[in-house]
């Protein structure tokens, strides 16, 4: 059934009026009974303080009493005497004169000597209550506290006996039972109660003496156990409590009393009738209850008019609720009243168009990178989208419109060094670089941390071969930030279309995948080519076989022999990794290396061609060969700060002398982490292990950074080396190389050295070794060492050469 907003407007009126003067009712009664206790409290307050006040008189007078008695001649003689007999009739005289329970003489050393107490096993044992004796000694002065035993409960006051100093101790005992709590009461106008705890330290309390009715008394002390949840120090809450004692409501104020160490816990309870001081705000109560029903009167009349004045406004802002949700920001509530509804009306205008505004800016952050406001990836390949399907509509199709992925690594080198504020400034300052080049009717957007997208549409090939020019001429150009020239580097990966497709989601992918290419062949630009560049889905999978495959020894290592070029002899090998794989067959290093090193794998593939070089260096010096054995590094492994300790632990472990192996890193390696590569070099280096540098020529390394390197060798790559005999251009590179690395103190290796002329000509050069199919192709590793125990390779003198 359908309850009207008006009928629960009424029924909330009546239950909150209900609820509120209920909650006055409870409130005044709890103020009521808490003022009531709050006197009591000031009541029980003034009745322990006179109390107390009576017990430290009571005290003074007994140690005045026992002091006197200490200071008599008599006294002190029979003391002296140390007869135990004189010392009794003694402490009997001691105890008639001060009018107490008991009195006890202990000696020095705190044990009793004399006790009014019939009990000879008293006698020399230690006095329960050593604190009070020692404190006694230490002031000269008398102590006291109070203590419960198994005889009840006593004031113990202990008064040395001084000649002058402290000779001995009287320890008078004052019983506090009914007729002594009734003396004490005298002085007080409620009643006192004496409690003490009465099992271990979570007993129950025993309430042993009071000037309540029995069944009070019980009560008080079934309500002492309860409050105190059995805890030893219960009686130290110093508030009034309110139970009934008897069947009468009473306030209780339970106060601790100081006992001495040893003792169970005593503490006093002054109790006070609270019925007679709750009774006097009956009349009140009754008002109230006259209040509740005349209030909820008046509310329901009063919800019913304004009830009939509220529904038609909420009926409005609900039905500009369910616009909104449904998306429809545009109309707005009308405002015809000066009241709390037509607030709710202004506040729910302002509030759709903040959700207006809101959805717009998210919508924006969605589709725009925030630092360059440039398209991001997801709103790039949407615009593509549009641009191509516009072109083919329009009959446009021949037109080329390229699409080109832009790797800037400057951008992260930037902010390595200088910092991310100006790495920042960089990025910014890069796409606008690349949108000035490109021109007007160009695209550009931001899809990674340093990486942009760049759309070109064009009359044709040409004139897409115009604008990539452009855009190449922008980014040669340094940037200056805060000062500071900044030269970019970056790598290109283009896809046309139509040529390449249509889809603008493929287009961009093979882009990123030519830029990948165009950067790790250290190239500016790379036009996708179908025919050759189709990301290989299967090669991932192979990733996952890696690792299984060194540990199931489908990898071998090959030995290309490197020989001494003065005397033909072979000096030693580089090591190469082959993968027999039980499904593929033989896969060259090429279809594996590239990935390994994408995924981090080649770590793994490092360790283990390391690992097998060496044990193969170590067989050949132990047959009598003095070899040397080189194994290429890769980038990942020049990072990897663990590499230096890995190659010293694989040394130690073989006994190898660190001139045994030689590491090769190409120049393109060099260029990554110039700081941190530096650093792995020069701790290879102070191990004596020989660093060269492989395939010298094709990378972008500067002799100003050459110099700092800690390498011993330079590999001239192959592509200077396979024309060598008849390309001039080479032989002056060769000849530059091999003069340049001499004059830098480093040895020179020629690599892809196939035939006879070309080592004749290196030979004449002065270029150290060599190595190529002219000598030999990589070999396993009987078939090397076989080699090795051959005659040798050539022959200078007559330039002959073994096939």
């Amino acid at each position: 059934m359908r309850i009207s907003l008006q009928t629960r407007l009424l029924l909330l009126v009546a239950l909150l009026l209900g609820i509120i003067q209920v909650i006055n009712l409870v409130a005044v009664t709890s103020s009521n009974r808490d003022l009531v206790i709050e006197r009591a409290q000031n009541d029980l307050t003034n009745e322990a303080a006179v109390l107390r006040q009576a017990i430290i008189r009571e005290n003074e007078r007994l140690v005045q009493e026992a002091e006197i008695v200490t200071l008599d001649f008599a006294f002190r003689e029979a003391i002296a005497t140390g007869d135990p007999g004189t010392m009794a009739s003694v402490m009997q005289n001691v105890r008639d004169r001060l009018d107490v329970a008991r009195a006890t003489l202990i000696d020095l050393d705190g044990h009793i000597e004399a006790d009014t107490q019939a009990d000879a096993d008293l006698l020399g044992a230690a006095f329960p209550y050593l604190a009070l004796v020692d404190e006694a000694y230490d002031t000269e002065t008398a102590t006291q506290s109070f203590v419960a035993t198994d005889n009840g409960t006593f004031r113990i006051i202990v008064v040395p006996v001084l000649v002058p100093v402290p000779v001995a101790f009287i320890a008078a005992w004052v019983p506090l039972d009914g007729a002594s709590l009734e003396a004490l009461a005298a002085s007080v106008t409620q009643d006192v109660s004496l409690a003490v705890i009465t099992t271990g330290a979570y007993g129950g309390w025993n309430v042993t003496s009071s000037t309540l009715a029995p069944a009070a008394t019980s009560d008080l002390e079934a309500a002492l156990t309860t409050e105190s949840d059995g805890g030893a120090g219960s009686l130290e809450w110093q508030t009034v409590q309110a139970v009934a004692l008897g069947g009468e409501l009473k306030a209780y104020l339970p106060a601790r009393l100081d006992t001495a160490v040893g003792s169970l816990p005593v503490g006093v309870v002054f109790t006070l009738s609270l019925d007679e001081a709750l009774k006097a705000a009956d009349p009140l109560l009754l008002s109230m209850y006259v209040i509740l029903a005349a209030s909820l009167a008046v509310g329901l009349i009063g919800a019913f008019l304004t009830g009939r004045s509220i529904v038609r406004p909420i009926r409005t802002l609900a039905a500009a609720a369910r616009r909104v949700s449904g998306g429809d920001y545009r109309e707005e509530v009308a405002v015809t009243t000066r009241d709390e509804l037509s607030d709710l009306a202004t506040s729910f205008n302002q509030m759709t168009g903040d959700i207006r505004d809101r959805e717009e800016r998210i919508s924006y952050q969605a589709r725009y990178d925030a630092l360059t406001g440039r398209p991001n990836r997801m709103e790039f390949i949407e615009r593509a989208k549009d641009r191509i399907a516009t072109a083919r509509s329009a009959g446009r199709e021949d037109g080329a419109i390229g699409i080109a992925v832009i790797n800037a690594p400057t951008v992260r080198e930037v902010g390595r060094t200088l910092g991310h504020h100006l790495g920042d400034i960089l990025i910014q300052e890069l796409a606008n670089r690349i949108a000035e080049a490109a021109g007007e009717r160009a695209l550009v957007g931001r899809i990674g941390s340093d990486d942009f997208a760049l759309l070109l549409e064009c009359g044709g090939r040409e004139g897409l071969d115009r604008q990539m020019a452009d855009v190449t001429d922008g980014l040669t150009r340094a940037l200056q930030i805060d000062g500071v020239n900044v030269d970019i580097t970056a790598h290109v990966g283009l896809s046309i279309c139509p040529e390449h497709g249509h889809d603008a989601d493929a287009l961009l992918r093979q882009a990123d995948f030519s830029v990948d290419l165009a950067r790790g062949k250290a190239r500016f630009l790379h036009v996708f080519d179908p025919a050759r560049d189709k990301p290989d889905p299967d090669r991932l999978g192979l990733m996952g076989e890696l690792r299984k495959g060194v540990e199931a020894g489908e990898f071998q290592v090959y030995y290309q022999p490197k020989i001494d070029v003065a005397s033909g002899r072979i000096k030693g090998a580089e090591a190469l990794v082959r993968w027999i794989h039980p499904v593929r067959g033989f896969m060259p290093p090429d279809s594996f290396i590239p990935f390994a090193e994408q995924t981090g794998q080649i770590r793994v593939l490092t360790d283990w061609v390391l690992a097998t070089a060496m044990d193969s260096a170590a067989a050949w010096r132990r047959d009598g060969h003095d070899l040397t054995v080189a194994v290429n590094l890769s980038v990942r492994d020049l990072v990897n700060p663990a590499l230096p300790e890995i190659v010293a632990r694989e040394l130690s472990a073989r006994s190898l002398p660190p001139e045994a192996l030689t590491l090769e890193i190409t120049e393109g390696a060099l260029m990554e982490d110039q700081d941190l590569v530096l650093t792995i070099l020069e701790k290879l280096a102070a191990l004596g292990v020989p660093l060269s540098i492989d395939d010298y020529g094709t990378g972008y390394s500067s002799l100003s950074y050459l110099k700092r390197l800690p390498v011993h060798e330079l590999k001239i790559d192959k592509s200077f080396v396979l024309n060598l005999a008849t390309s001039d251009e080479d032989d002056v590179i060769v000849r530059s190389t091999v003069e340049m690395g001499h004059n830098l103190g480093l040895a020179i290796t020629a690599e892809g050295v196939e035939d006879q002329a070309s080592l004749t000509r290196l030979h004449h050069l002065g270029c150290e070794a060599a190595q190529g199919f002219f000598m030999s192709r990589p070999l396993p590793e009987s078939d090397f060492v076989a080699l090795v125990t051959s005659a040798p390779v050539w022959t200078p003198e007559n330039s002959t050469a073994a096939s």
